[in-house]
């Protein structure tokens, strides 16, 4: 993620945003300028920054090593002024890329949710307040699965009822399909797998009806129901096998040495390797999903902590205990 040095921002407007209004402008850049004690910008620099924060969840090309740190100090510079019309749906399409961001690459969904919450109030378009509520209940997906607080399940489903019954009355699109996914997630981590799965198969169905539905979005869905395939005693060969058609399918892509989907894809196929006992094939997936984690967040993300220690599983299986307690040690150092 590139973004242009910022010169200008935006000029005095008529349309309050009350949502920043805790935001303090401490900037001394030469190119602020004072109005009334508050400081208002130039037009165009918050739809600059919007151009060239160039992240989408959806493309895996698009995940950069650096952080958001520029977008972070552009938000901190902006006081309770007013935006224009053309700045607030450029600040609202900033702010849901940025949730997305934390949600999807970071894993913080506190801060998705900060962000996203302002954006709704500046989205009006009918597809980015679908996509926008949809991340939200993603967010609080991730929440619940941390805390298993109600809170958070009850927030994430009315995010997902948002989508699926408000917006589009269970019309089969993209928005309503991937709501039911995480819908099925949040289902799943409450332990309600009949339901679960339930939800990921009409999500899949809905991808299976569109002419360009079997894409990455579909590929995530399809990994996600075998994990809870996988979960159910009996039916580990049913998972495995899609697990497997998967590998294939990511193996068509390009870059997949920075893919973290077809990591995850690996991740779960190794799972599903240790629980027929086979422990070679498994290491040999959780290596190569390290690989790739490794590739895109370095080597002290915690994410890395997962397939660590199921590469740890493995070696005990084979019965090496020096490596074993070699990936643990890893494990500890990153928790």
């Amino acid at each position: 993620m590139k973004f242009k040095s910022i010169n200008i921002l935006l000029a005095a407007c008529v349309i309050s945003v009350p949502a920043f209004s805790d935001f303090q402008a401490r900037s001394a850049d030469p190119s602020m300028v004072q109005t009334n004690k508050q400081a208002v910008v130039k037009k165009s620099a918050i739809q600059s920054y919007e151009k060239d924060f160039s992240f989408n969840w959806n493309n895996y090309s698009t995940i950069a090593p650096e952080s958001p740190d520029k977008i972070e100090k552009l938000l901190k510079r902006l006081n309770n002024s007013t935006l224009s019309a053309a700045d607030q749906k450029a600040l609202g399409r900033l702010l849901y890329k940025l949730g997305t961001y934390y949600t999807h690459v970071l894993r913080k969904p506190d801060l998705a949710i900060e962000k996203m919450n302002f954006a709704e109030k500046l989205l009006t378009n009918k597809e980015d307040k679908a996509w926008n509520y949809n991340h939200l209940a993603y967010a609080y997906e991730q929440k619940f699965a941390a805390s298993n607080l109600a809170v958070d399940k009850n927030k994430s489903l009315y995010y997902t009822h948002q989508v699926i019954s408000t917006l589009y009355s269970d019309k089969p699109n993209k928005e309503v399909a991937f709501a039911y996914c995480v819908k099925g997630l949040v289902l799943n981590d409450a332990k309600d797998y009949g339901q679960a799965e339930k939800s990921f198969k009409t999500a899949l169905a809905m991808y299976e009806a569109m002419p360009d539905g079997k894409d990455d979005q579909y590929a995530r869905a399809k990994n996600r129901l075998a994990n809870i395939i996988l979960d159910q005693n009996g039916r580990d060969n049913e998972a495995l096998v899609m697990l497997q058609q998967l590998k294939t399918y990511w193996k068509t892509k390009s870059g997949t040495v920075r893919n973290p989907y077809a990591a995850r894809n690996l991740i779960s196929l190794g799972q599903a390797y240790l629980k027929i006992g086979n422990a070679y094939a498994a290491r040999d997936e959780f290596d190569s999903a390290i690989r790739i984690y490794t590739n895109i967040y370095g080597n002290n993300s915690s994410l890395l902590a997962k397939p660590y220690q199921l590469l740890s599983d493995a070696y005990k299986k084979l019965g090496d205990a020096e490596q074993a307690s070699f990936y643990e040690r890893k494990v500890r150092k990153l928790l």
